[in-house]
């Protein structure tokens, strides 16, 4: 937002995490602009939730939100389109808006009404960005982070900026242009991002199992889900490449296991990844023997080659 240009005159907004203001902005404390409200027994009215990102939405409309609703909704809260509504022990993380959906909220949220006439997408705005973040950090308490609450006697001292309701209205409208250009370039790089790992992983998938020769003969492999293979490829079952069993690392104090190793240790952890995984240790051949159930060494380094150059065919 560096672009656009500065006001001719600027005041100090008497807080110390906002900074100067605009000279001819208002300032005024939040109680004289909303009042908290709390009207319950909407049991028929549907679940909203507050979002950093996206503001009050609809719960259903979010795969999520893991906090499970009561069975109890009569506790719940209502909230009216234009009211401001905030979950109280995730405010300085951003959970602040103002509504533009009828429906109920948590009782451990708040809900405030506006008590004079406000401009909703302005407050909006104006309550969800950076320095209000850090002003909510400051008045927030609790024993762990992730449980903060807002105190609401601070929370009611809030400044509120006033700009003249034409300048309000101005802001708006190029706040919601410049964040929609923003949000559709994302959504591209996104798409184009999620186009080059489908590639990326079509290109591993055919190297792997069709090679990197396009004119080289095929054969039928026998297995349907990977259909033909080169002619010269042989095609056998795992049993015959690798022996699989329950087995234990090398102790890792013992030099003669890890020092000038060469064959690839991989963990448990990394054969269950959905992707192939290239050995970032290697062992010696005493490692392999000291392992019960590892034998047959000239066996085992054959595997080696096939294991290296399946890591130098997908880069």
């Amino acid at each position: 937002m560096s672009h656009y240009r500065a006001y001719p005159a600027y005041k100090d907004s008497g807080v110390e995490w906002l900074g100067k203001v605009p000279s001819h902005w208002e300032i005024a404390p939040l109680w004289s602009v909303y009042r908290p409200v709390k009207r319950t027994g909407f049991t028929k009215e549907p679940l909203l939730s507050v979002y950093r990102d996206y503001g009050v939405v609809l719960k259903a409309s979010r795969d999520d939100n893991h906090n499970r609703a009561s069975d109890d909704l009569d506790p719940y809260q209502l909230v009216e389109p234009g009211q401001l509504v905030t979950n109280k022990m995730k405010t300085w993380q951003g959970s602040i808006a103002v509504s533009e959906l009828r429906g109920i909220v948590s009782p451990a949220y708040f809900v405030y009404e506006p008590i004079r006439n406000v401009i909703g997408r302005f407050i909006h705005h104006l309550m969800r960005c950076r320095p209000y973040i850090i002003g909510y950090m400051s008045v927030s308490k609790g024993i762990r982070v992730g449980q903060w609450d807002l105190d609401p006697d601070h929370f009611r001292t809030f400044p509120v900026l006033f700009p003249p309701k034409e300048e309000q209205e101005w802001i708006v409208k190029a706040l919601d242009r410049e964040t929609a250009r923003i949000d559709a370039l994302i959504s591209k790089k996104t798409e184009f991002i999620e186009l080059l790992a489908k590639k990326r992983q079509a290109l591993i998938t055919h190297a792997v199992t069709k090679g990197l020769n396009p004119d080289v003969r095929m054969k039928d492999s026998g297995v349907e889900w990977i259909g033909e293979v080169p002619e010269h490829w042989s095609v056998q079952p795992i049993k015959y490449l690798a022996c699989i069993g329950n087995g234990s690392t090398p102790n890792k104090d013992n030099g003669k296991y890890w020092e000038n190793g060469t064959f690839p240790w991989l963990t448990s952890g990394c054969v269950n990844l959905d992707e192939v995984i290239c050995a970032e240790q290697y062992v010696t051949e005493a490692a392999l023997m000291s392992q019960s159930g590892m034998v047959e060494i000239p066996r085992l380094q054959a595997k080696r080659r096939l294991y290296m150059s399946l890591c130098d065919v997908i880069g």
